[in-house]
């Protein structure tokens, strides 16, 4: 009965592992974390390291929990990375917003254009046919421009979004590096 147990604790623990990733960062210096120049009441990461994190999260499904675990010779202020690492990414949240507003402007501006248009080629679909026709063509391009602009792109942002939101929720650990001497 208790290996029975046991049995059923580690396919628990396998399944939170595998549900579980994690992304090492190796950091030397200060710089490469903060870079040169910062605010101490309001860091932000390095834009390099930024960047670096996205991309290894981009490797790992946005469904797994995700696990940071930052490798340096001097343990720093773990409360200063974490603050650092929230406000990059919600910068970065935040230009997805109005790249995600201005999407949906640029859309409904050109859904409009594409029903003007379009009224204005039944109104003239008596007078000259092929007028009408090249007409009928342009409502076309711009309603599916308004279709693409709304949903494919918004769709991207969208995922672009989770993978951000998930790089804010993840857990930090902080590793001492070992030198070695000799």
């Amino acid at each position: 009965m208790q290996n029975l147990f046991r049995g059923i604790e580690r396919g628990v623990q396998w399944e939170k592992e595998a549900k579980s990733k994690k992304i090492e960062l190796f950091l030397r210096t200060y710089e490469q974390i903060y870079g040169n120049y910062y605010l101490m009441s309001d860091p932000r990461l390095e834009a390099q390291l930024t960047e670096h994190i996205i991309l290894l999260n981009n490797a790992i499904k946005i469904r797994n929990d995700l696990e940071i675990h930052i490798i340096q010779y001097e343990l720093d202020d773990s409360k200063k990375f974490e603050l650092a690492l929230y406000n990059s990414i919600t910068d970065l949240l935040k230009g997805l917003k109005k790249e995600f507003r201005a999407n949906l402007f640029v859309a409904t501006i050109s859904l409009a254009l594409g029903i003007l248009i379009g009224l204005l080629a039944t109104s003239l679909s008596d007078s000259n046919q092929q007028f009408s026709s090249v007409m009928i063509i342009a409502v076309w391009v711009f309603i599916w421009y308004s279709v693409e602009k709304s949903i494919f792109d918004n769709v991207a942002l969208q995922i672009k979004k989770r993978r951000l939101k998930k790089i804010i929720r993840a857990r930090i650990y902080f590793v001492e590096a070992v030198q070695n001497e000799g």
